[in-house]
C-alpha cells in the first residue's frame, strides 16, 4: 500500500511554480548584475558626484541699442509753418512776438524704430514744455523728430529745444531761437 493513499505522486502545479520562481530571480540577478557593471565602479569607495548642471542661458528680449554718448547732435530748425514729412517753411531763428513756432530735429544718429526719446523747450532756461515720444515697432531706422503742434512765442526771449535719449543724458539734437518783442 502507497504511503499517502490519497494523494498520487505527481505535483505539476507546485514544479511549475518551481520554474516561475527560477525564472524571476534569474531576471532580477541579471540585471542587479548587468547594472552593477554599468556602473563602472568594482568596489570603489569614492563617493559619486552629481551631474554638472547646465550653463544657464537668457531667454528674452535682446538687449536694446546703446547710443554713443559722444554722438555730435544734429540740428533744430525752426519755421512759421509746417509742411510735409517734418519739414518747416518760412525758415527763421527770430520771430515777432506770438509767432507760432514749428519745429523739425535731425538727430544726429540713426535709431531703431523702437527707441523712445524725450524733447523739452526751455525759454531763458526755464523748461516751458516736452515730452517723452515712445518708440514704435514699425521696424527700420529714423532720425527726423518733428512738433505735433508749434511753441507759442507769448513772452519774449531766448528759447532751447534739445532732443535727448529717454534718460536725457545724451543729446540727440539741439537748436535755439529768439522771440522777440515787449
Amino acid at each position: 500500500m502507497p504511503a499517502n493513499p490519497g494523494r498520487s505522486g505527481r505535483r505539476p502545479a507546485n514544479r511549475l511554480q518551481a520554474i516561475w520562481t527560477l525564472i524571476v530571480f534569474g531576471f532580477i540577478a541579471f540585471n542587479f548584475v548587468r547594472g552593477f557593471l554599468a556602473s563602472n565602479t568594482f568596489g570603489s569607495d569614492s563617493p559619486t558626484t552629481a551631474p554638472a548642471a547646465p550653463t544657464p542661458r537668457l531667454l528674452g528680449p535682446t538687449p536694446r541699442f546703446s547710443i554713443d554718448p559722444n554722438v555730435l547732435p544734429g540740428a533744430v530748425t525752426f519755421g512759421e509753418a509746417s509742411g510735409t514729412n517734418c519739414d518747416v517753411t518760412k525758415i527763421g531763428t527770430s520771430f515777432a512776438l506770438g509767432t507760432r513756432v514749428w519745429w523739425s530735429a535731425t538727430l544726429g544718429v540713426e535709431l531703431p524704430s523702437d527707441t523712445d526719446v524725450s524733447w523739452q523747450v526751455t525759454r531763458n532756461g526755464a523748461k516751458i514744455g516736452g515730452e517723452s515720444v515712445p518708440g514704435d515697432s514699425s521696424g527700420g531706422t529714423w532720425n527726423v523728430l518733428c512738433g505735433n503742434e508749434p511753441i507759442t512765442g507769448e513772452t519774449s526771449g531766448t528759447y532751447v529745444l534739445q532732443v535727448t535719449d529717454d534718460s536725457q543724458r545724451i543729446v540727440l539734437s539741439t537748436g535755439t531761437y529768439t522771440v522777440r518783442g515787449s
